[in-house]
């Protein structure tokens, strides 16, 4: 085929909207024998190749993957050095892989300063007729480029305002499920098995997984250190404070124990990009985006930036409604809200619940002997424990005072009377004042679907059983006299 052919061909194609890969099948029908292919800039990836069928069959899959390495390399580095340090424009390149057999030359394809690509083929081609067909190519790609590029600006609207109108329609949903909203649509656009999203606190950081169901514990372990790591070279210190979010989405699980891939990208809130956030996204796959899914996602980065932070800001209205600031617990509000929900799932499923209210033995004595702030550390410590005692679908709260409750679903009289005992015997054992052993006494009440009274009667059982444990003589559990 004649060069104005050629260059006929690659227009056509470029007017059809088939981008860059319409180009390559164009230029495979059209070019002479020994035409090995083409490579486009797709930064931040480096060079993308487009290589004939038949380049890739006489080459293998290593020598094409060899050539490949090759031609980004050259490019790349010529990119970098500049006009002043390559060889004249309109001379080609030698690529040589003798350990593939492989000699060819390389036409770079230069816009300005930039070299933005390059046509490949072997020595016997004839490359006087090349260079029309090079500036052609340029002058295609950059269209090619551009045309991409408004794709990607439309789909990034599309997505943008699809994470408005789902966070809208919840808009009375918590600030996690507004977070896990948007991961979940950024894993139906991108295809990873996990997220971490790290978002700067006054007194730290706030780190949220998002997760697929059943994820391996190593691949989540690998998730949550590589998030601290990136945080570390961020920011130059490791978080003095962490504060995680898990989220969950129900995915299939990846196969992998540990991600093959990642792609850990900066989040600005603001025009001082101070403290930015940071979002990581985990693959099992070897290759977590396409070139054309890191613009999109760059592209998505403000809008994401802004949701994020309206989540955080919700977050932060949250926990002043929802947690002691003392103890970093739940309050007496939303250990209301929570039973009354555990209550609903009692009356539907008739599944047990109980109800665990610990007191702090001479907590008085504590203030008065040690002062105040020695008492306020006897209740963070106690906090901590609690925390560290419950199951996962426990609750645990500051009831007042001194005074905390635990919220026990799908458990009975029996099984809350052990974690009781457990706990106590844990509290007893922890050297938290320097000369004396801090007790709690525990009352213990459960309901189950035979039982029939207001959430006010299981408070009022453990209250008393509380009552007794105080006049037995403290240091111990009493259960609820039905």
């Amino acid at each position: 085929m004649t060069l104005s052919a050629i260059i006929a061909e690659l227009v056509s194609a470029a007017a059809s909207g088939g981008g860059v890969e319409a180009l390559a099948a164009a230029l495979e029908r059209a070019a002479a024998p020994g035409y090995l292919g083409f490579f486009t800039s797709q930064e931040p990836a480096g060079f993308r190749p487009f290589l004939t069928s038949a380049a890739r069959e006489r080459l293998g899959e290593d020598g094409s993957a060899a050539l490949s390495r090759s031609l980004s390399e050259t490019l790349a580095d010529l990119g970098v050095k500049g006009s002043a340090a390559s060889p004249p424009r309109g001379e080609a390149l030698s690529i040589e892989l003798p350990q593939h057999a492989v000699t060819a030359r390389c036409y770079p394809v230069w816009e300005g300063e930039a070299v933005v690509g390059g046509v490949v083929a072997s020595v016997e081609y004839e490359w006087s007729s090349l260079a029309p067909l090079v500036d052609c190519l340029r002058v295609l790609l950059s269209r090619s480029a551009l045309e991409a590029q408004m794709r990607a600006h439309e789909r990034a609207l599309v997505f943008l305002n699809d994470i408005y109108r789902s966070n809208i329609e919840r808009q009375e949903a918590e600030a996690a499920l507004g977070v896990e909203i948007t991961l979940s649509k950024l894993a139906e656009l991108f295809h990873f098995d996990a997220a971490a999203l790290a978002l700067p606190e006054s007194e730290g950081w706030i780190m949220l997984h998002w997760l697929s169901t059943d994820c391996p514990p190593h691949f989540a372990e690998e998730v949550r250190q590589q998030t601290l790591m990136a945080l570390e070279r961020d920011q130059g210190a490791v978080p003095s404070s962490v504060r995680h979010v898990m989220l969950w989405q129900h995915r299939p699980p990846p196969a992998a124990q540990t991600p093959e891939s990642y792609f850990i990208h900066t989040l600005q809130f603001d025009r001082q990009g101070k403290r930015p956030g940071m979002l990581g996204l985990f693959s099992a796959a070897a290759d977590i985006l396409t070139t054309d899914e890191m613009r999109l996602l760059v592209l998505l980065t403000p809008g994401l930036a802004i949701a994020f932070r309206n989540s955080q800001l919700l977050f932060a209205l949250e926990r002043q409604a929802k947690i002691d600031e003392m103890t970093g617990l739940y309050n007496y509000r939303t250990f209301r809200a929570l039973l009354g929900r555990e209550f609903t799932r009692l009356e539907r499923y008739g599944e047990p619940l109980s109800l665990l209210l610990l007191d702090i033995d001479y907590f008085k004595k504590v203030n008065d002997t040690y002062g105040h702030q020695t008492g306020d550390a006897v209740l963070r410590a106690l906090a901590s424990l609690l925390l560290d005692t419950k199951r996962g679908v426990d609750a645990v709260a500051r009831y007042g005072g001194e005074e905390f409750v635990m919220i026990l679903p799908d458990t009975d009289l029996d099984g809350a009377a052990l974690l009781a005992e457990r706990v106590r015997n844990q509290v007893a054992a922890q050297p938290i004042l320097p000369d004396r052993s801090v007790t709690v006494s525990i009352g213990v009440a459960s309901f189950t679907a035979s039982d029939r009274g207001p959430e006010d009667e299981l408070i009022h059982r453990a209250d008393m059983a509380l009552y007794r444990a105080k006049q037995s003589g403290r240091n111990r559990v009493e259960l609820a006299r039905q």
